[in-house]
Protein backbone atom coordinates (compact mmCIF):
# COMPACT_ATOMS: atom_id res chain seq x y z
CA UNK A 1 0.00 0.00 0.00
CA UNK A 2 0.88 3.42 -1.03
CA UNK A 3 0.76 6.05 1.39
CA UNK A 4 2.62 9.63 1.61
CA UNK A 5 1.74 12.86 2.33
CA UNK A 6 1.99 16.37 0.37
CA UNK A 7 4.08 18.99 2.36
CA UNK A 8 5.09 16.93 4.78
CA UNK A 9 8.48 19.09 6.20
CA UNK A 10 6.01 21.53 7.01
CA UNK A 11 3.74 19.17 8.86
CA UNK A 12 6.71 17.20 10.77
CA UNK A 13 7.65 20.67 12.29
CA UNK A 14 4.05 21.99 13.17
CA UNK A 15 3.36 18.79 14.99
CA UNK A 16 6.91 18.98 16.61
CA UNK A 17 5.88 22.09 17.95
CA UNK A 18 9.07 23.90 16.26
CA UNK A 19 8.88 27.16 14.03
CA UNK A 20 7.22 26.28 10.63
CA UNK A 21 9.62 26.38 7.46
CA UNK A 22 8.91 29.36 5.64
CA UNK A 23 7.40 28.74 2.22
CA UNK A 24 9.78 28.18 -0.79
CA UNK A 25 10.15 32.06 -2.48
CA UNK A 26 7.41 31.74 -5.23
CA UNK A 27 4.72 30.87 -2.30
CA UNK A 28 5.82 33.92 0.25
CA UNK A 29 3.07 36.13 0.35
CA UNK A 30 2.93 39.14 2.71
CA UNK A 31 5.40 38.03 5.61
CA UNK A 32 9.11 37.61 4.81
CA UNK A 33 9.96 36.17 8.40
CA UNK A 34 9.86 32.65 9.92
CA UNK A 35 7.04 31.42 11.50
CA UNK A 36 6.48 31.80 15.30
CA UNK A 37 6.12 28.32 17.18
CA UNK A 38 2.91 26.66 16.99
CA UNK A 39 0.88 26.83 20.22
CA UNK A 40 -0.76 23.61 21.29
CA UNK A 41 -2.38 24.97 24.89
CA UNK A 42 -4.50 21.86 25.96
CA UNK A 43 -3.03 19.68 23.71
CA UNK A 44 -5.06 21.78 20.54
CA UNK A 45 -2.82 23.57 18.25
CA UNK A 46 -2.68 24.85 15.15
CA UNK A 47 0.02 23.71 12.26
CA UNK A 48 -0.55 28.17 11.10
CA UNK A 49 -1.31 29.65 8.31
CA UNK A 50 2.56 29.22 6.62
CA UNK A 51 1.65 25.11 6.74
CA UNK A 52 -2.18 26.17 4.99
CA UNK A 53 -0.70 28.58 2.28
CA UNK A 54 2.35 26.13 1.05
CA UNK A 55 -0.43 24.39 -1.05
CA UNK A 56 -3.50 27.04 -1.18
CA UNK A 57 -1.44 29.25 -2.63
CA UNK A 58 -1.32 30.65 -6.17
CA UNK A 59 1.52 29.34 -8.95
CA UNK A 60 3.12 30.74 -12.25
CA UNK A 61 1.73 27.98 -14.38
CA UNK A 62 -0.50 24.72 -13.38
CA UNK A 63 -0.83 24.37 -9.22
CA UNK A 64 1.28 20.67 -8.46
CA UNK A 65 -1.66 19.48 -6.51
CA UNK A 66 -4.36 20.29 -9.84
CA UNK A 67 -2.12 17.42 -11.15
CA UNK A 68 -3.01 13.63 -11.34
CA UNK A 69 -3.60 11.55 -9.50
CA UNK A 70 -5.22 13.70 -6.84
CA UNK A 71 -6.37 16.68 -9.31
CA UNK A 72 -7.21 18.94 -5.84
CA UNK A 73 -8.65 21.91 -8.14
CA UNK A 74 -11.55 19.62 -8.23
CA UNK A 75 -12.67 19.48 -4.70
CA UNK A 76 -11.57 22.91 -3.60
CA UNK A 77 -9.72 25.98 -5.12
CA UNK A 78 -6.16 25.77 -4.79
CA UNK A 79 -5.93 29.45 -4.50
CA UNK A 80 -7.49 30.37 -1.38
CA UNK A 81 -4.09 31.36 1.09
CA UNK A 82 -3.11 33.84 -1.34
CA UNK A 83 -6.87 35.66 -2.15
CA UNK A 84 -7.40 35.47 2.11
CA UNK A 85 -4.10 36.94 2.64
CA UNK A 86 -3.91 39.70 0.18
CA UNK A 87 -7.82 40.56 -0.28
CA UNK A 88 -9.68 39.66 3.10
CA UNK A 89 -10.21 42.08 5.40
CA UNK A 90 -10.29 39.33 8.37
CA UNK A 91 -5.78 38.87 7.66
CA UNK A 92 -6.03 41.92 9.14
CA UNK A 93 -8.20 41.67 11.73
CA UNK A 94 -5.39 41.67 14.39
CA UNK A 95 -3.37 44.40 12.72
CA UNK A 96 -6.22 46.85 13.21
CA UNK A 97 -5.75 46.40 16.96
CA UNK A 98 -3.02 48.96 16.75
CA UNK A 99 -4.62 51.48 14.88
CA UNK A 100 -5.45 55.20 15.54
CA UNK A 101 -8.85 54.09 16.84
CA UNK A 102 -7.82 50.85 18.95
CA UNK A 103 -5.23 52.63 20.34
CA UNK A 104 -7.39 55.49 21.30
CA UNK A 105 -10.10 53.02 22.98
CA UNK A 106 -7.57 51.65 25.12
CA UNK A 107 -6.72 54.94 26.52
CA UNK A 108 -10.44 55.39 27.30
CA UNK A 109 -10.84 52.04 28.59
CA UNK A 110 -7.44 51.75 30.46
CA UNK A 111 -6.35 48.74 28.77
CA UNK A 112 -4.31 47.75 25.96
CA UNK A 113 -6.49 46.04 22.66
CA UNK A 114 -3.75 43.72 21.54
CA UNK A 115 -3.59 42.17 24.92
CA UNK A 116 -6.75 42.22 26.12
CA UNK A 117 -9.48 39.01 25.74
CA UNK A 118 -12.14 41.56 24.82
CA UNK A 119 -10.39 42.59 21.70
CA UNK A 120 -8.43 39.98 20.87
CA UNK A 121 -11.54 36.47 20.84
CA UNK A 122 -12.75 38.06 17.85
CA UNK A 123 -9.53 39.62 16.51
CA UNK A 124 -7.49 37.32 16.18
CA UNK A 125 -6.95 32.84 15.95
CA UNK A 126 -8.34 31.62 19.12
CA UNK A 127 -6.67 28.39 20.18
CA UNK A 128 -9.39 27.81 23.24
CA UNK A 129 -12.90 29.30 21.94
CA UNK A 130 -14.45 27.27 24.27
CA UNK A 131 -12.71 28.36 27.88
CA UNK A 132 -14.26 30.94 29.74
CA UNK A 133 -11.62 33.35 30.85
CA UNK A 134 -12.41 36.86 32.77
CA UNK A 135 -12.54 39.24 30.29
CA UNK A 136 -9.86 41.47 32.23
CA UNK A 137 -7.13 39.19 32.58
CA UNK A 138 -4.82 38.50 29.72
CA UNK A 139 -4.24 34.84 28.64
CA UNK A 140 -1.48 34.85 26.00
CA UNK A 141 -1.02 31.35 25.46
CA UNK A 142 -4.40 31.65 24.26
CA UNK A 143 -4.06 33.62 20.86
CA UNK A 144 -2.36 33.22 17.84
CA UNK A 145 -0.74 37.10 17.58
CA UNK A 146 0.88 37.04 14.37
CA UNK A 147 0.61 40.29 13.27
CA UNK A 148 0.01 38.98 9.34
CA UNK A 149 -2.41 36.92 9.94
CA UNK A 150 -5.50 37.82 12.39
CA UNK A 151 -8.15 36.00 11.97
CA UNK A 152 -6.45 32.99 10.42
CA UNK A 153 -7.44 29.93 8.43
CA UNK A 154 -7.93 27.74 11.31
CA UNK A 155 -9.88 30.52 13.18
CA UNK A 156 -12.48 29.17 10.87
CA UNK A 157 -11.80 25.93 9.61
CA UNK A 158 -10.89 24.44 12.88
CA UNK A 159 -7.76 24.54 15.05
CA UNK A 160 -7.29 20.88 15.83
CA UNK A 161 -3.65 19.33 14.53
CA UNK A 162 -5.74 16.02 13.49
CA UNK A 163 -8.05 16.98 10.75
CA UNK A 164 -5.06 19.19 9.29
CA UNK A 165 -2.49 16.38 9.07
CA UNK A 166 -5.75 14.09 7.95
CA UNK A 167 -6.86 16.21 5.20
CA UNK A 168 -4.07 15.61 2.66
CA UNK A 169 -2.60 12.19 2.88
CA UNK A 170 -2.92 10.22 -0.13
CA UNK A 171 -3.83 6.49 0.01
CA UNK A 172 -3.00 4.50 -3.48
CA UNK A 173 -3.59 8.13 -5.08
CA UNK A 174 -6.67 9.18 -3.13
CA UNK A 175 -7.46 11.18 -0.78
CA UNK A 176 -9.47 9.25 1.74
CA UNK A 177 -10.27 12.41 3.26
CA UNK A 178 -12.85 13.32 1.13
CA UNK A 179 -15.07 10.50 1.69
CA UNK A 180 -15.02 10.96 5.04
CA UNK A 181 -18.28 11.23 6.24
CA UNK A 182 -19.28 15.19 7.92
CA UNK A 183 -19.34 13.65 11.08
CA UNK A 184 -15.92 11.98 11.12
CA UNK A 185 -14.50 15.29 9.98
CA UNK A 186 -16.19 16.50 13.17
CA UNK A 187 -14.21 14.58 14.95
CA UNK A 188 -10.72 14.93 13.92
CA UNK A 189 -11.96 18.78 14.75
CA UNK A 190 -12.59 20.63 11.38
CA UNK A 191 -15.85 23.13 10.84
CA UNK A 192 -17.98 21.86 8.31
CA UNK A 193 -18.52 25.17 7.00
CA UNK A 194 -20.80 24.04 4.04
CA UNK A 195 -22.82 22.90 6.56
CA UNK A 196 -24.91 26.20 6.79
CA UNK A 197 -25.94 26.02 10.25
CA UNK A 198 -22.22 25.08 11.36
CA UNK A 199 -21.26 28.54 9.38
CA UNK A 200 -23.79 30.94 10.48
CA UNK A 201 -22.92 30.00 13.91
CA UNK A 202 -19.63 30.65 13.59
CA UNK A 203 -19.88 33.81 12.22
CA UNK A 204 -22.32 35.19 14.01
CA UNK A 205 -20.17 34.15 17.43
CA UNK A 206 -17.69 37.15 16.51
CA UNK A 207 -20.67 39.30 14.15
CA UNK A 208 -23.53 39.26 17.14
CA UNK A 209 -21.19 37.77 20.34
CA UNK A 210 -21.19 34.69 22.22
CA UNK A 211 -20.94 35.47 25.83
CA UNK A 212 -19.12 31.73 26.58
CA UNK A 213 -16.35 32.47 24.52
CA UNK A 214 -16.13 36.17 25.73
CA UNK A 215 -16.99 38.08 22.43
CA UNK A 216 -19.24 40.51 23.40
CA UNK A 217 -19.01 44.43 22.12
CA UNK A 218 -20.75 46.31 25.42
CA UNK A 219 -22.15 50.18 25.08
CA UNK A 220 -18.86 50.56 27.41
CA UNK A 221 -16.67 49.90 24.28
CA UNK A 222 -19.08 51.46 21.79
CA UNK A 223 -19.28 54.86 23.72
CA UNK A 224 -15.35 54.13 23.45
CA UNK A 225 -15.44 54.15 19.83
CA UNK A 226 -15.74 50.88 18.30
CA UNK A 227 -17.64 51.40 15.35
CA UNK A 228 -21.48 49.72 15.76
CA UNK A 229 -21.40 45.91 14.19
CA UNK A 230 -24.00 45.72 11.49
CA UNK A 231 -26.87 43.63 11.41
CA UNK A 232 -26.07 40.32 10.09
CA UNK A 233 -27.20 38.45 7.04
CA UNK A 234 -25.64 35.33 6.31
CA UNK A 235 -25.81 35.07 2.46
CA UNK A 236 -24.49 39.23 2.39
CA UNK A 237 -21.62 39.27 4.58
CA UNK A 238 -20.63 35.57 2.57
CA UNK A 239 -21.36 37.60 -0.94
CA UNK A 240 -19.54 40.34 0.83
CA UNK A 241 -16.28 38.00 1.14
CA UNK A 242 -13.80 37.67 -1.57
CA UNK A 243 -14.48 34.24 -2.48
CA UNK A 244 -11.54 31.84 -1.63
CA UNK A 245 -13.86 28.70 -1.84
CA UNK A 246 -16.40 27.36 -4.85
CA UNK A 247 -19.57 26.24 -3.87
CA UNK A 248 -20.09 22.52 -4.92
CA UNK A 249 -23.61 23.48 -6.11
CA UNK A 250 -22.74 26.23 -8.90
CA UNK A 251 -20.99 23.39 -10.78
CA UNK A 252 -17.59 24.76 -10.91
CA UNK A 253 -15.83 21.77 -8.75
CA UNK A 254 -15.79 18.46 -11.18
CA UNK A 255 -15.46 16.33 -7.97
CA UNK A 256 -18.68 16.93 -7.49
CA UNK A 257 -20.41 15.72 -10.32
CA UNK A 258 -23.21 13.14 -10.22
CA UNK A 259 -22.15 12.91 -6.65
CA UNK A 260 -24.98 10.89 -4.50
CA UNK A 261 -25.75 11.49 -0.56
CA UNK A 262 -24.50 14.98 -1.49
CA UNK A 263 -26.03 16.40 1.77
CA UNK A 264 -25.02 13.64 4.37
CA UNK A 265 -21.05 13.91 2.86
CA UNK A 266 -21.19 17.24 1.65
CA UNK A 267 -23.91 19.27 3.25
CA UNK A 268 -25.15 20.27 -0.46
CA UNK A 269 -27.68 20.04 -3.38
CA UNK A 270 -27.53 21.27 -6.98
CA UNK A 271 -28.67 24.08 -7.37
CA UNK A 272 -31.80 22.98 -9.85
CA UNK A 273 -32.56 20.87 -6.64
CA UNK A 274 -32.23 23.75 -3.98
CA UNK A 275 -31.17 27.07 -3.76
CA UNK A 276 -28.15 27.88 -1.60
CA UNK A 277 -29.07 31.37 -1.25
CA UNK A 278 -32.23 30.51 0.38
CA UNK A 279 -31.21 27.94 3.01
CA UNK A 280 -28.84 30.68 4.37
CA UNK A 281 -31.12 33.11 4.72
CA UNK A 282 -33.06 30.85 6.80
CA UNK A 283 -30.55 29.68 8.86
CA UNK A 284 -28.49 32.56 9.36
CA UNK A 285 -31.06 35.42 10.59
CA UNK A 286 -32.41 32.25 13.29
CA UNK A 287 -28.62 31.56 14.06
CA UNK A 288 -28.05 35.55 14.50
CA UNK A 289 -31.53 35.91 16.76
CA UNK A 290 -30.34 33.06 19.29
CA UNK A 291 -26.88 34.47 19.62
CA UNK A 292 -28.76 37.91 20.37
CA UNK A 293 -30.78 35.81 22.82
CA UNK A 294 -27.76 34.14 24.67
CA UNK A 295 -26.49 37.28 25.02
CA UNK A 296 -29.32 38.96 26.55
CA UNK A 297 -29.74 36.24 29.05
CA UNK A 298 -26.03 36.05 29.52
CA UNK A 299 -26.47 39.28 30.43
CA UNK A 300 -29.78 39.19 32.09
CA UNK A 301 -27.95 36.26 34.95
CA UNK A 302 -24.87 39.38 35.25
CA UNK A 303 -27.75 41.98 35.99
CA UNK A 304 -29.39 39.93 38.72
CA UNK A 305 -26.41 38.66 40.56
CA UNK A 306 -25.05 42.32 40.51
CA UNK A 307 -28.48 43.81 41.35
CA UNK A 308 -27.56 45.92 38.01
CA UNK A 309 -29.05 46.41 34.63
CA UNK A 310 -28.88 44.28 31.11
CA UNK A 311 -25.88 46.51 29.06
CA UNK A 312 -27.27 49.21 27.14
CA UNK A 313 -25.54 47.22 23.92
CA UNK A 314 -28.26 45.12 23.98
CA UNK A 315 -30.88 47.18 23.21
CA UNK A 316 -32.14 48.68 19.79
CA UNK A 317 -28.98 51.57 19.47
CA UNK A 318 -31.66 53.83 17.66
CA UNK A 319 -34.35 53.72 19.80
CA UNK A 320 -32.50 56.53 22.04
CA UNK A 321 -28.96 57.78 19.13
CA UNK A 322 -31.66 59.00 16.64
CA UNK A 323 -32.96 62.67 15.65
CA UNK A 324 -35.91 63.68 17.09
CA UNK A 325 -38.39 64.79 14.58
CA UNK A 326 -42.51 64.89 14.44
CA UNK A 327 -44.13 63.15 12.96
CA UNK A 328 -41.71 59.70 13.62
CA UNK A 329 -42.09 56.64 11.76
CA UNK A 330 -40.77 55.28 15.38
CA UNK A 331 -44.07 56.13 17.23
CA UNK A 332 -45.82 53.68 14.94
CA UNK A 333 -43.18 50.69 15.61
CA UNK A 334 -45.86 48.90 17.63
CA UNK A 335 -48.77 50.02 19.46
CA UNK A 336 -48.31 47.48 22.00
CA UNK A 337 -45.02 48.87 23.43
CA UNK A 338 -44.68 50.95 26.25
CA UNK A 339 -43.89 54.16 24.83
CA UNK A 340 -39.90 55.33 25.90
CA UNK A 341 -38.81 51.70 26.30
CA UNK A 342 -36.11 50.93 24.10
CA UNK A 343 -37.04 46.89 22.77
CA UNK A 344 -33.89 44.08 21.59
CA UNK A 345 -32.44 44.94 18.49
CA UNK A 346 -35.33 45.71 15.57
CA UNK A 347 -33.41 44.36 13.03
CA UNK A 348 -33.19 40.47 14.69
CA UNK A 349 -37.07 39.96 14.54
CA UNK A 350 -38.75 41.11 11.17
CA UNK A 351 -36.48 38.88 9.30
CA UNK A 352 -36.82 36.38 11.34
CA UNK A 353 -40.77 36.29 11.67
CA UNK A 354 -40.32 36.72 7.55
CA UNK A 355 -38.33 32.74 7.92
CA UNK A 356 -41.53 31.65 9.90
CA UNK A 357 -44.05 33.36 7.36
CA UNK A 358 -42.83 31.34 5.10
CA UNK A 359 -42.14 28.02 6.51
CA UNK A 360 -46.04 27.73 7.96
CA UNK A 361 -46.83 28.01 4.11
CA UNK A 362 -44.14 25.32 2.73
CA UNK A 363 -45.05 21.93 1.32
CA UNK A 364 -42.42 20.31 3.88
CA UNK A 365 -44.88 19.77 6.53
CA UNK A 366 -42.08 19.08 8.98
CA UNK A 367 -40.83 22.37 8.37
CA UNK A 368 -43.73 23.81 8.89
CA UNK A 369 -43.78 22.51 12.40
CA UNK A 370 -40.71 23.78 13.65
CA UNK A 371 -42.14 27.35 13.26
CA UNK A 372 -44.80 26.50 15.93
CA UNK A 373 -45.03 28.42 18.87
CA UNK A 374 -42.17 31.53 17.55
CA UNK A 375 -44.64 34.34 17.72
CA UNK A 376 -45.60 33.53 21.01
CA UNK A 377 -42.15 32.85 22.61
CA UNK A 378 -40.79 36.36 20.74
CA UNK A 379 -43.96 38.51 22.24
CA UNK A 380 -43.14 36.84 25.30
CA UNK A 381 -39.30 37.59 25.20
CA UNK A 382 -40.16 41.32 23.88
CA UNK A 383 -42.32 42.16 26.31
CA UNK A 384 -40.20 40.74 29.29
CA UNK A 385 -37.37 42.60 27.86
CA UNK A 386 -39.87 45.75 27.99
CA UNK A 387 -41.08 44.85 31.42
CA UNK A 388 -39.15 47.88 33.06
CA UNK A 389 -36.11 50.29 31.02
CA UNK A 390 -33.66 47.88 29.91
CA UNK A 391 -35.47 44.79 31.35
CA UNK A 392 -36.68 43.18 34.22
CA UNK A 393 -34.12 40.16 34.20
CA UNK A 394 -36.27 37.85 35.96
CA UNK A 395 -38.71 38.06 33.04
CA UNK A 396 -36.01 37.73 30.44
CA UNK A 397 -34.18 34.80 31.42
CA UNK A 398 -37.11 32.14 31.32
CA UNK A 399 -38.49 33.55 28.22
CA UNK A 400 -34.85 33.43 26.64
CA UNK A 401 -33.92 30.35 27.37
CA UNK A 402 -37.65 29.36 25.57
CA UNK A 403 -36.68 31.29 22.34
CA UNK A 404 -33.20 29.76 22.23
CA UNK A 405 -34.65 26.28 22.56
CA UNK A 406 -36.75 27.06 19.99
CA UNK A 407 -33.64 28.72 17.86
CA UNK A 408 -31.78 25.60 18.45
CA UNK A 409 -34.66 22.89 17.35
CA UNK A 410 -35.17 24.83 14.09
CA UNK A 411 -31.33 25.30 12.84
CA UNK A 412 -30.72 21.48 13.99
CA UNK A 413 -33.80 20.89 11.70
CA UNK A 414 -31.87 22.81 8.91
CA UNK A 415 -28.52 20.88 8.94
CA UNK A 416 -30.15 17.51 9.36
CA UNK A 417 -32.72 17.06 6.74
CA UNK A 418 -31.46 15.84 3.66
CA UNK A 419 -34.44 16.92 1.85
CA UNK A 420 -33.82 20.37 -0.37
CA UNK A 421 -36.01 22.54 1.92
CA UNK A 422 -35.92 25.37 -0.86
CA UNK A 423 -36.52 23.87 -3.77
CA UNK A 424 -36.69 27.08 -6.57
CA UNK A 425 -40.04 27.28 -6.23
CA UNK A 426 -40.25 27.57 -2.32
CA UNK A 427 -37.06 29.74 -2.37
CA UNK A 428 -39.22 31.77 -5.04
CA UNK A 429 -42.17 31.66 -2.43
CA UNK A 430 -39.22 33.42 -0.05
CA UNK A 431 -38.31 35.54 -2.06
CA UNK A 432 -42.02 36.60 -2.69
CA UNK A 433 -42.34 36.76 1.63
CA UNK A 434 -39.36 39.31 1.70
CA UNK A 435 -40.38 41.89 -0.94
CA UNK A 436 -44.11 41.61 0.98
CA UNK A 437 -42.57 42.52 4.12
CA UNK A 438 -40.24 45.30 2.31
CA UNK A 439 -43.58 46.41 1.10
CA UNK A 440 -44.96 47.17 4.73
CA UNK A 441 -43.47 49.91 6.68
CA UNK A 442 -40.44 49.35 8.21
CA UNK A 443 -38.91 52.30 10.83
CA UNK A 444 -35.61 50.90 11.31
CA UNK A 445 -32.79 51.26 8.93
CA UNK A 446 -31.15 47.57 9.95
CA UNK A 447 -33.87 45.56 9.48
CA UNK A 448 -34.41 47.34 5.88
CA UNK A 449 -30.34 46.56 5.36
CA UNK A 450 -30.94 42.95 6.37
CA UNK A 451 -34.29 42.68 4.43
CA UNK A 452 -32.32 44.50 1.40
CA UNK A 453 -29.92 42.59 1.01
CA UNK A 454 -31.32 39.30 1.71
CA UNK A 455 -34.03 40.15 -1.33
CA UNK A 456 -30.65 41.49 -3.87
CA UNK A 457 -28.91 37.68 -3.05
CA UNK A 458 -31.38 35.70 -3.43
CA UNK A 459 -33.04 37.50 -6.50
CA UNK A 460 -30.28 36.85 -8.20
CA UNK A 461 -29.86 33.65 -7.22
CA UNK A 462 -33.49 32.79 -8.98
CA UNK A 463 -32.37 35.21 -11.66
CA UNK A 464 -34.83 37.76 -10.80
CA UNK A 465 -32.44 40.69 -11.01
CA UNK A 466 -34.29 44.43 -10.64
CA UNK A 467 -32.52 47.80 -10.90
CA UNK A 468 -31.24 48.21 -7.28
CA UNK A 469 -29.77 51.87 -7.58
CA UNK A 470 -33.01 53.56 -6.35
CA UNK A 471 -32.23 52.18 -3.04
CA UNK A 472 -28.85 52.96 -2.31
CA UNK A 473 -29.27 56.82 -1.31
CA UNK A 474 -31.54 55.40 1.79
CA UNK A 475 -30.02 51.94 3.03
CA UNK A 476 -26.56 50.42 2.15
CA UNK A 477 -26.87 47.42 -0.54
CA UNK A 478 -23.80 45.75 0.93
CA UNK A 479 -22.33 45.18 4.14
CA UNK A 480 -18.98 46.02 3.12
CA UNK A 481 -18.25 48.85 1.04
CA UNK A 482 -15.37 47.46 -1.50
CA UNK A 483 -14.17 43.95 -0.93
CA UNK A 484 -11.24 44.73 -2.74
CA UNK A 485 -9.84 47.30 -0.45
CA UNK A 486 -11.25 46.35 3.01
CA UNK A 487 -12.90 49.21 3.30
CA UNK A 488 -15.97 50.09 5.24
CA UNK A 489 -17.24 53.63 5.17
CA UNK A 490 -18.83 54.16 8.74
CA UNK A 491 -19.17 57.74 8.05
CA UNK A 492 -21.84 57.30 5.08
CA UNK A 493 -23.38 54.04 6.63
CA UNK A 494 -24.05 56.45 9.67
CA UNK A 495 -25.50 59.23 7.85
CA UNK A 496 -27.59 56.58 6.04
CA UNK A 497 -29.10 55.32 9.33
CA UNK A 498 -29.43 58.87 10.23
CA UNK A 499 -31.26 59.88 7.78
CA UNK A 500 -33.38 56.62 6.84
CA UNK A 501 -36.79 57.64 6.24
CA UNK A 502 -39.43 54.44 5.96
CA UNK A 503 -42.23 55.64 3.49
CA UNK A 504 -39.48 57.57 0.58
CA UNK A 505 -37.77 53.77 1.05
CA UNK A 506 -41.04 51.52 0.30
CA UNK A 507 -42.17 53.68 -2.27
CA UNK A 508 -38.53 53.44 -3.89
CA UNK A 509 -38.81 49.77 -3.29
CA UNK A 510 -42.03 49.14 -4.77
CA UNK A 511 -41.06 50.73 -7.67
CA UNK A 512 -38.06 48.69 -8.78
CA UNK A 513 -38.10 47.24 -12.10
CA UNK A 514 -36.10 44.50 -13.55
CA UNK A 515 -32.84 44.89 -14.61
CA UNK A 516 -31.84 46.14 -18.21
Amino acid sequence: MSRFRWALPVVVVAILGLSIVEPAPALRLRSQAAEPAVKKPGGGGSSAVASCITCHNLYEGEHPFAKDPIKSDQFITLNSGAIWQKKDPHAKAYEVLSGKLAVEMGKKLKMKPTEDNRCMTCHSTDLQPKAITKQNEWDSARFETFPDYGVSCTACHGTGLKWQVEHYEVTQGKIDWREQSADHKKSRGLHDLRDPVVKAKLCVSCHVGNHEQGKMVTHEMYAAGHPPLPPFELSTYTQGEPAHWAKPSDGSLKYFKDKKDTWEKFHFHPKAEESSVAREYAVGVIAALQAEVDLLVAEAKRAKAEEGSIDFARFDCYACHHDLKHPSERQNLATAKPPGRPSIRASFGPPAMVVVEHASTATNTELKSKVDHFHENWKSLNLASMAKPFGNPDLVIPAGVTMNKWCESFLQYQSTCATPLYPPPEAGNLLKSIAKNLKQPIADPETAMVLTWAYINLSHDLDQRLELTALDKFIPLSVRTDPATQTLDWKSRSDAIRKFEADPFREAFKKLKPEK
